[in-house]
């Protein structure tokens, strides 16, 4: 959009990477806690993040026979829509809203999956903070999250629900696909997604 938009060469451009910091993961020592939390999603509870989807998956799974427990770690102005909707399709009893928390990250280190459905975002920080407590993530195919997920090494991209079944369906079947998957997820956000990323925006600055 700059290039074409607004003519500025490319060569002017310069795009870096978010990033999450070594602190958000310095409670992770010790024993690995039990995965109870089959689906994640940390966010807002926003039209944006494109959650009546996100519930209509998990009612497909739970039809299918598949035993979930879900949760919602976050608030917004959708929160008791998507309440009333869990309760009109009979998932309430798998699905709890907890509202806001400052220590997501023992609801990360709790999961399984990480799910995101949003119709479009930047770099969301959720997603990096999944990765770097080696979650893997299924997210549905909107602008920007190839940049973040690597189908098939990482996480899955699906390019519909019925897709996005199918592949947490099989992460939810196999813990090993999911230790690997969440490793090299862990990996790459270690490597990529860090402070490093924060002191290069300054470097640019001053």
């Amino acid at each position: 959009d700059l290039i074409d938009n607004f003519c500025i060469p490319d060569s002017k451009i310069i795009i870096n990477p978010n990033w999450v910091s070594k602190r958000f993961t310095r409670h992770l020592r010790g024993a690995k806690p039990t995965k109870i939390i089959d689906i994640l999603f940390v966010g807002r509870l926003e039209p944006q993040k494109n959650l009546l989807i996100f519930l209509e998956i998990v009612k497909e799974l739970t039809l299918s026979g598949v035993r979930l427990s879900v949760i919602f770690v976050g608030d917004g102005l959708q929160r008791e829509e998507l309440e009333r909707w869990s309760k009109k399709h009979h998932i309430n009893s798998i699905v709890t809203f907890v509202g806001f928390s400052d220590n997501p990250v023992r609801y990360f280190r709790r999961s399984k999956i990480f799910l995101l459905t949003s119709l479009y975002e930047g770099q969301p920080h959720a997603v990096i903070e999944a990765m770097r407590t080696g979650i893997p993530v299924v997210a549905l195919k909107s602008l920007g999250i190839d940049e973040l997920v690597v189908h098939g090494k990482t996480g899955y991209i699906a390019s519909d629900i019925h897709q996005a079944i199918g592949y947490l369906t099989n992460l939810l079947s196999d813990s090993s696909l999911r230790e690997e998957l969440g490793y090299r997820g862990k990996t790459l956000a270690i490597n990529k997604y860090n402070k490093k990323n924060l002191l290069r925006i300054i470097s640019y600055l001053v």
